[in-house]
């Protein structure tokens, strides 16, 4: 709820006039919005979850409902490239060698943990403590889908949880929130997904010149690893239930077009390989 709170308050600082009624919102007021939140450099992906979330404000809040224009207004979106590792860019990121003990060289386990654990999001192993992972399974609860998930540690994820445990309070040294005594439910989960969020910029910056140090031409984040595990799935499980499984996706629906889009993107990649090669 602080993270869809935070959402509405950003969008809000966006409007020009805060004081129209929700009632009086219609296809031309969505107009101006879609023209002013171009002009500030949104994508249209970025652009239609906006029109969205205040679709569903007044969905919730208005009494007279969403009308059809409003429910019809769209913007033209493009898919992004899923940017994964190839087995060899991999290679070179666990090879790597970095200096001991340096928040660097955690960056690096970090990334290769979350690939080892099913391309589990960084969010999720940033707040992990080194005793979610016991008898040879990680156990967590996943901030976006709020289930209760169990992964096995394969023997290359087991060594970085041994290397880590112990050292610090969480299994990573990035994630150091505590909650405040005095703050609501509400302020508190508010304050840890900003913290978190700053976590991953910082996780983010320093795969940045990982990448640049093992000559990876990527754009390296900590969502690639995700990516990459997917693309690893697929390859070699052809069953598209235990890969939906594996990635943890809602529906099959979803994750059917997740891996539409991963398959699109390598068979282009290989058109314009033959095309310049």
């Amino acid at each position: 709820m602080s993270g869809f709170y935070d959402k509405v308050r950003a969008i809000q600082k966006q409007v020009p006039d805060t004081s129209i009624a929700l009632s009086d919102i219609n296809k031309k007021w969505f107009d101006r919005m879609i023209a002013i939140f171009s002009d500030l450099g949104n994508t249209g992906g970025t652009i239609q979850k906006k029109i969205k979330l205040i679709r569903g404000l007044i969905g919730r809040y208005s009494e007279n409902g969403i009308t059809k224009e409003v429910k019809d207004v769209r913007v033209a979106t493009t898919k992004s490239l899923k940017v994964k590792l190839s087995a060899i860019e991999l290679s070179r990121i666990e090879e790597l060698t970095l200096p001991t003990g340096e928040q660097i060289e955690a960056v690096r386990d970090l990334f290769l943990l979350q690939i080892y654990l099913r391309g589990i999001r960084v969010g999720d192993l940033l707040q992990a403590y080194a005793a979610d992972f016991k008898n040879g399974r990680f156990n967590y609860t996943a901030d976006k889908t709020d289930k209760t998930l169990t992964i096995k540690l394969i023997p290359q994820a087991q060594a970085i949880v041994d290397k880590y445990s112990g050292r610090y309070k969480r299994l990573f040294p990035f994630f150091i929130w505590e909650p405040n005594k005095h703050g609501s439910a509400f302020e508190n989960d508010r304050a840890r997904l900003k913290h978190k969020e700053s976590c991953t910029r910082i996780v983010n910056k320093h795969l940045k010149v990982i990448a640049g140090m093992c000559g990876i031409d990527k754009p390296l984040s900590s969502h690639i690893a995700r990516h990459t595990f997917a693309r690893m799935a697929i390859d070699k499980i052809n069953n598209p239930m235990v890969t939906m499984e594996l990635l943890g996706h809602s529906s099959l629906a979803v994750h059917q077009s997740y891996l539409n889009d991963i398959r699109k993107d390598d068979m282009l990649d290989a058109a314009a390989d033959n095309i310049f090669g």
